[in-house]
């Protein structure tokens, strides 16, 4: 605690104004009343991620209402799921599906889209005129950068933004093919593809290594034949892909049938890979992935997972980004002793990050307790270590590196790690 450091002769006022500049003074259980609801892509290929993130999402409602209960405050804590919204992993829907949620179901924290230009276009449309919360999966710089020129942050991940991502890849392919050997790179035209190829560009030409072919390609175009003949072009060491599971299966034909095309040697970004068939990747592929399984209490979320989520919902590793958003969200209302959302996202940083005490969401009545007391906590999500910026951004992040056995597993196995940032 921050007082604690101070000189003994420090007055007793001084120490409350010290700790009221972190979490606040001591105070009685505040009325608080949290409405979640889920924005993402629920159907058609986008279900495979959409579904679990919704199931976690209304699982770590269901479990922190419980737990209000249990400590008898849920008179005054109201904790609710209101429902789960398909953006269609397109702008325009989910800028409808975020209205309903808002307008209609009264939700005031949205957890979601993991599509980043759904997060932006929501954002712009919805989450910021509307002052609502939103954590979100998306990647793209993008997102940080609206934070910024808002002068006030809505938006919040568990994700690395891709400004970090971009360097992280243009470094594993350097140690794979050289630092200047020459790669064809390729995304979808979208904002998470744009963002990352362009981070991805900068970090590897930074560094000395050329590009050969670009291409930036149409999504939702019935074929990819000519923009795969131009991404096996010439005789590069390697390929960077950025593109989601259903692009990615009307590229791979085409790519296979160039007979030049090599999968040992792409490289995808961190959409790409967990893919079902019959989009899944061809073996001997790599991505690189934000790590989500290193908090303390990743083995109780998955068990809990297991046991509450809908059976027909596949377990997905990523959705436990949006299991840990509800927690944060509530200790962040707790410390500004309001649900008001300009109270709550002051609070977001001081919550996820040190100093103070620590606790998960399994010993979260510990930072409940001590909230309550005017002292500051450190909540670690089952993700890991957050440590939010002031922008919304994971401060100590790592990345798994995952290669593709080509056999259609939601969780690629993982061949390596990489730290940034130091808890």
């Amino acid at each position: 605690m921050l007082f604690r450091r101070l000189a003994a002769t420090v007055s007793v006022a001084a120490l409350c104004v010290a700790a009221n500049a972190t979490i606040g003074m001591a105070q009685d259980v505040p009325a608080l009343d949290l409405k979640f609801g889920v924005l993402a892509g629920l159907s058609g290929d986008l279900a495979q991620s959409g579904q679990p993130w919704s199931e976690a999402t209304r699982i770590a409602v269901e479990n922190l209402a419980e737990q209000v209960a249990s400590w008898g405050y849920a008179d005054k804590v109201k904790i609710s799921f209101v429902g789960s919204e398909d953006s269609q992993g397109n702008a325009q829907s989910g800028i409808e599906a975020s209205k309903k949620l808002v307008g209609v179901n009264g939700a005031n924290v949205i957890v979601g889209d993991f599509f980043s230009s759904v997060t932006v276009a929501a954002a712009q449309s919805v989450f910021i005129p509307e002052e609502v919360l939103s954590f979100t999966g998306g990647t793209a710089p993008s997102i940080s950068d609206l934070n910024k020129s808002t002068g006030a942050t809505w938006m919040w991940r568990m994700a690395p933004p891709d400004s970090v991502q971009g360097p992280v890849v243009a470094k594993l392919i350097a140690d794979a093919v050289g630092a200047d050997s020459t790669i064809n790179v390729a995304a979808r035209n979208d904002t998470y593809g744009v963002g990352l190829l362009d981070a991805f560009k900068a970090a590897w030409t930074a560094g000395g290594g050329k590009i050969g072919s670009e291409t930036v390609y149409n999504p939702d175009a019935p074929t990819l034949d000519t923009e795969a003949q131009q991404i096996a072009s010439g005789s590069p060491a390697g390929y960077f892909l950025v593109s989601f599971c259903g692009d990615w299966g009307k590229l791979k034909g085409p790519l296979q049938r160039t007979g030049t095309w090599d999968p040992t040697k792409t490289f995808g970004g961190d959409a790409l890979g967990g893919c079902p068939a019959p989009n899944e990747t061809l073996a001997g592929m790599r991505n690189a992935r934000g790590d989500v399984t290193s908090g303390n209490s990743n083995a109780a979320w998955v068990d809990l997972y297991k046991a509450k989520a809908n059976p027909s919902v596949a377990f997905s590793a990523f959705s436990v980004e949006a299991f840990d958003a509800p927690y944060l969200a509530f200790l962040a209302a707790l410390a500004a002793g309001s649900s008001d959302t300009n109270a709550v996202r002051e609070k977001l940083v001081a919550v996820s990050g040190p100093p103070g005490r620590q606790c998960d969401f399994t010993t979260l009545k510990t930072c409940v307790d001590a909230i309550l007391a005017g002292e500051d906590v450190d909540f670690e999500g089952a993700t890991g270590a957050i440590d939010f910026n002031e922008f919304g951004d994971p401060s100590v992040v790592t990345y798994v590196v995952l290669q593709s056995k080509g056999d259609g597993a939601i969780d690629d196995p993982v061949i390596g790690k990489v730290t940034i940032g130091a808890k």
